[in-house]
């Protein structure tokens, strides 16, 4: 039997396994260039795009302004700034017999001022820095007390004296010690204690008035305090003022120190007035008024200054 091949058939299959080997080299070629030339990497998987979010940070300086230490008694400025001297340091001192003296001593070595009192008589009280007081004519037992709270290294904030020759005197963090007040005001000092109403500052008139400054900013008062005084403190609680300090004349006057740099008044001298605008108008801190008996005064204001006028 004769086979028939059919030859063309098969050549036709071999031309077209022929063009498929050379597609297929010159794929794998192509594939091995783009890999050497670094445009395909077999071994990397799709990552997602991350952005990159960059914070700008913002410092805010604060720029604060040069406090020059002056310390002026009236006009005069006085030099300060010098060490205190280790006999200052927690002692205390009487006989002194000029308050404008003693300032102007104090605030010339550099000592803080924190407070000036006056007794309904001639006497006076000074306290300055930590735990020192210089004094004149005050009451022996609160005398004692200031040299056996001394004696332990307690800190004085505030004394005040009452019309009737009762003193009060605050120290350490909230303590409070007081003799011979007015019956109502000793009564509140003993309410506040017993709750837990740490004192702040008290003030005492000449008809037997009194208030006191208590916790943040709470305040409270009786006895003959003039109406007016009463109405602003109305005010100022109502506003949630914070109230810093509540000074009364001898003859009805009276201030109060309020928020960061508040002052109002009433009846008060004209000089007094006179200081108060001024510093105000310069936008000097007040940090305290005090009343003689006699119509004098003392404002202590800035980091350590004093002014004063009427006093002997």
């Amino acid at each position: 039997m004769t086979k028939h091949v059919e030859t063309g058939n098969l050549e036709i299959k071999k031309s077209v396994i022929a063009l498929i080997g050379t597609l297929l080299t010159a794929v794998i070629s192509g594939i091995f260039l783009l890999i050497s030339s670094g445009r395909i990497d077999p071994f990397s998987r799709s990552q997602p795009t991350q952005t990159q979010v960059v914070i700008a940070s913002t410092e805010t300086q604060a720029v604060l302004p040069t406090i020059e230490n002056t310390s002026q008694i009236e006009k005069t400025s006085q030099p300060t700034g010098s060490p205190t001297p280790a006999s200052m340091i927690a002692t205390v001192t009487t006989n002194v017999q000029s308050i404008q003296a003693k300032l102007v001593e104090l605030t010339s070595a550099g000592s803080q001022v924190k407070q000036v009192a006056f007794t309904p008589g001639s006497g006076w009280i000074i306290l300055f820095d930590r735990s020192s007081a210089v004094w004149e004519g005050l009451p022996q037992g609160m005398v004692d007390k200031i040299q056996g709270l001394q004696n332990v290294g307690q800190e004085f904030r505030h004394a005040e004296f009452s019309s009737n020759g009762g003193w009060v005197i605050l120290y350490a963090r909230d303590f409070v010690a007081w003799n011979s007040i007015p019956q109502s005001a000793a009564d509140k000092l003993t309410e506040l204690v017993n709750t837990g109403g740490a004192v702040r500052s008290t003030a005492f008139n000449a008809t037997g008035g009194w208030v006191f400054l208590y916790g943040k900013d709470a305040l409270t008062w009786g006895g003959d305090v003039p109406q007016s005084l009463v109405d602003k403190l109305m005010e100022l609680a109502n506003s949630r003022s914070d109230v810093r300090q509540v000074a009364m004349d001898a003859y009805g006057g009276w201030v109060v120190l309020y928020d960061k740099n508040s002052i109002t008044w009433n009846g008060i001298s004209q000089p007094a007035v006179d200081k108060l605008n001024e510093l105000t108008n310069a936008g000097e801190l007040v940090r305290q008024v005090a009343f003689s008996p006699s119509g004098g005064w003392v404002i202590l204001s800035g980091t350590n200054s004093v002014w004063l006028g009427g006093l002997p």
